[in-house]
């Protein structure tokens, strides 16, 4: 039933985006609509199989508690290789996914509770993530996958035949762009749904500056919107500059266009504000949150990336035009921290062969194919030596081939241009290597160029075509045959049938596209030399594995999930992977995030070692700090059984996970028995101070509005009962003698409010990164904590001001052109 409701729903998402490529140009053909929707499935169709799940979950084997051997060995058994470079989607991704389900904004299993809408990775309201949740975890994760390329096709597709291509070489174009190494390669991040909208974005940028119009501003605004909601302001920034280029290159060579600068800027101005104001519920909190993340503190303590010397940047070119540079990742028994050991039989200890760093990954494979590569330089040479066509038409390969060459440029850190990028706002500090994203468009507008000019071309006879196609065709057969015999990771023949149908399926359906049988019958056999190769190469890139791996329940899971509501759990050194216990409803003190809240990630750094591109590894657990969290349970590998530690209490030993208990935890609201008074300051010393505590019974440190001067006081007396946590809400009844102070270890990240007997309080600022609360009177009070971010508020708000000018420009008649632009 699951398989059936993925089908449905992914049927329907390329229903809609036919319509809204027929509503903004021309219909398609239903045989061009069918290739479009069978397109994503030669990467993803083994993800269908029942049983089956594409995604790297088989990792978790052999990580507590997901190391009993009843377990690992079937999913070992009924899964592929892992990749160890896709730690981000396991620890992060997934479990964001799942967490949303429950709240969009709170996500309280990662970090001690941290803002979920207010990370744009997450990115809860993208239209493909909210139509993931009506599916179970194991088919969501397909759908989004196979969505995502979808939305690429589809784009790719309007993208050309607005750029006048024919039908048949924007079917190729769109083969091009959805096999791109930048969309393959990112395909379980929020990366490949910003590149998915970017054909769709410079549609629209294109397009209202050829004739700028409320109602095309409303399409940009609308499509910008989207970009903020699908996870990564970094990509959508390059991919804006990308278009702002373009529109430059095809504006200010036309005298018409020249004229119309004016109206562009304007109507230009219109979309930015549309886009922000749809966006401001996802986009205010972001800013909000950003602000105060460890991710912006490390940006601001990191040097802008500088060039390379010449010899160095021209020899990372290669992966652009060569799939395999970097080798593969598959075959390694370990994800990060995170072993295998030895229960997959004859495993290495090595990545695969790959032998590149991780963050040029996406270069690789970045022109998809050989054959790809050659339609490109097909269009490049005629455009060259064809004096009708002018370098700096919409349309023209030398345009988009010159801005895929400088976004390479930049990607491998050429001389002179990376001081020049570190100028611009947000990408100065971003992984300027993703601008290898313009490679990928260009090479995929070229080579559907490219084969226009093929197909047109009168100066070529049919015999020389004939040639042409022949000798491509060997020598990308043999290419691709030492592909597949690389990508040993297709075991039995059901794998097999739906790995390759959809490509012979694609096949007759490319022939019919056509309007000239020979052009059908010529692109049809060339299809799959454009899709085979990188469908052999990149379609193992997200490991196949058993769907009973997808964060399986095991006994240890079980034992305390009734015993463990308002505490919090955490795992030793690398047992169970952070994040994943929003699975199993459970609250960890760790996270994968690069949001983290910058004082509770600094807090953290006392009882858990920092790893940049890891999770915090919990060594010290007999760390007071971890009673001031909460934490009741903590989880080990049951191979540990030979240490002692004395002050926490082992209540499970299986062949899954060791399991203790810390009878010293407390609860999440709790009166400590004095409190030293810091002055706010932009030194930390209170949490310096904090991070030195030894008993958080006795002592707090504390800042905020109504507290005596900076020292050492003794607490009011009074006592905290009933303390109840419910998600993003946390309540208890409070009696107090005297002024006092109530403490609590949530981290005090924007968008908390105090309620005392139902008023709003100033929250007061607790151990450096917490929330408190300051009883001014005597006497029995009811008191909340509510997370309710204004930024959610305001964000709503602006999101309808956004609609009612979105129907303002829907509805305004476009203006008639002046005579002179009609003439341009």
């Amino acid at each position: 039933m699951a398989t059936l409701l993925l089908a449905v729903l992914y049927l329907l998402t390329s229903a809609v985006l036919a319509a809204l490529v027929a509503l903004f140009h021309r219909r398609p053909s239903w045989a061009a609509a069918l290739v479009l929707t069978l397109l994503p499935l030669a990467f993803t169709a083994s993800g269908w199989l029942p049983g089956k799940v594409l995604a790297p979950t088989v990792s978790l084997a052999g990580v507590p508690p997901w190391t009993h051997p009843d377990l690992t060995g079937p999913l070992l058994e009924a899964s592929g290789t892992p990749n160890p470079l896709l730690a981000d989607p396991l620890s992060q991704m997934e479990p964001w996914r799942f967490a949303a389900r429950q709240d969009l904004l709170f996500n309280p299993s990662a970090n001690a509770g941290s803002a979920l809408l207010a990370n744009g990775q997450s990115a809860p309201l993208f239209p493909l993530e909210v139509v993931a949740r009506l599916l179970p975890p194991v088919r969501a994760t397909v759908y989004v996958q196979a969505a995502r390329l979808l939305l690429a096709a589809w784009g790719l597709f309007l993208l050309l035949r607005w750029l006048a291509v024919s039908e048949m070489a924007a079917l190729l174009g769109a083969a091009v762009y959805v096999g791109s190494g930048f969309l393959q390669l990112w395909r379980l991040h929020p990366h490949a749904s910003v590149a998915a909208l970017a054909p769709w974005i410079l549609w629209a940028l294109l397009r209202l500056a050829r004739k700028p119009e409320p109602r095309r501003a409303a399409v940009l605004g609308v499509l910008g919107a989207l970009g903020v909601f699908a996870g990564h302001p970094e990509t959508l920034a390059q991919i804006l500059l990308l278009g702002l280029l373009l529109v430059a290159a095809t504006t200010f060579t036309r005298s018409a266009g020249r004229r119309l600068l004016p109206k562009i800027a304007l109507q230009g101005a219109l979309a930015a504000l549309l886009a922000a104001l749809l966006a401001a519920p996802a986009l205010l909190p972001f800013v909000e949150n950003l602000l105060v993340s460890a991710e912006w503190q490390h940006r601001q303590e990191t040097d802008p990336l500088g060039s390379l010397p010449w010899g160095d940047a021209a020899e990372r070119l290669a992966p652009a035009v060569d799939l395999l540079y970097f080798g593969h990742p598959l075959g390694a028994p370990s994800l990060g921290g995170l072993s295998l050991g030895g229960l997959a039989e004859g495993s290495s200890t090595t990545l695969g062969t790959w032998r590149g760093p991780e963050n040029l990954a996406e270069l690789g494979g970045g022109a998809t194919s050989l054959a790809a590569l050659a339609l490109a330089a097909l269009a490049l040479g005629t455009a060259l030596r064809s004096r009708s066509q002018t370098s700096t038409g919409a349309a023209s390969p030398i345009l988009w081939l010159a801005l895929g060459t400088l976004g390479l440029a930049v990607s491998v850190h050429t001389p002179g241009l990376m001081e020049l990028m570190n100028t611009l706002p947000l990408l100065g500090t971003s992984l300027l290597k993703r601008l290898s994203l313009w490679w990928a468009l260009a090479v995929a507008v070229a080579a559907a160029l490219g084969w226009d000019h093929l197909r047109s071309d009168e100066r070529m006879t049919s015999r020389s075509t004939l040639l042409f196609l022949g000798i491509t065709a060997v020598a990308l057969a043999a290419v691709t045959g030492w592909l597949l015999g690389r990508s040993a990771t297709v075991r039995t023949l059901p794998e097999l049938f739906f790995l390759g149908a959809p490509l012979v399926l694609l096949l007759p359906l490319a022939a019919l596209a056509g309007r000239r049988l020979r052009a059908s019958t010529a692109a049809a056999l060339w299809m799959p030399l454009l899709l085979v190769p990188p469908a052999a190469f990149f379609g193992p890139w997200v490991p196949l594995s058993s769907a009973d791996s997808f964060y399986p329940t095991t006994p240890a899971i079980d034992f305390i999930r009734n015993d463990v509501r308002g505490y919090r759990v955490a795992g030793l050194d690398s047992a169970l992977v952070p994040q994943t216990a929003s699975f199993y409803g459970l609250e960890d003190v760790r996270g994968y995030d690069p949001m983290t809240f910058a004082p509770y990630a600094d807090f953290s750094t006392a009882f858990s070692t920092a790893e940049r591109d890891s999770w915090n590894r919990v060594r010290t657990w007999s760390h007071p700090a971890l009673d001031f969290l909460g934490v009741r349970y903590l989880f080990d590998h049951p191979s540990m059984y030979i240490f002692h530690h004395p002050g926490i209490r082992q209540v499970w030993e299986g062949e899954d996970a060791l399991v203790y208990q810390n009878p010293r935890a407390f609860q999440r609201l709790f009166r400590p028995q004095e409190v030293e008074i810091f002055e706010p300051s932009e030194t930390g010393e209170d949490l310096a101070a904090a991070r030195r505590i030894t008993d958080f019974a006795r002592r707090a440190t504390v800042y905020g509005p109504d507290l005596p001067e900076p020292g050492v006081y003794p607490n009011g007396n009074g006592e905290v009962t009933e303390v109840r946590v419910e998600g993003r809400r946390i309540t208890a009844r409070t009696m107090a003698q005297q002024p006092m102070l109530v403490a609590s270890s949530q981290p005090a990240i924007p968008g908390w409010r105090v309620r005392v007997d139902g008023r709003e309080v100033p929250a007061q600022r607790v151990n450096g990164a917490f929330l408190g609360i300051l009883l001014l009177e005597p006497g029995e009070h009811r008191v909340e904590l509510i997370y309710a971010p204004a930024s959610w508020r305001w964000g709503l708000g602006a999101a309808v001001l956004g609609l009612l000018l979105l129907a303002a420009l829907s509805l305004r008649q476009p203006c008639s052109p002046s005579p002179i632009a009609k003439r341009g």
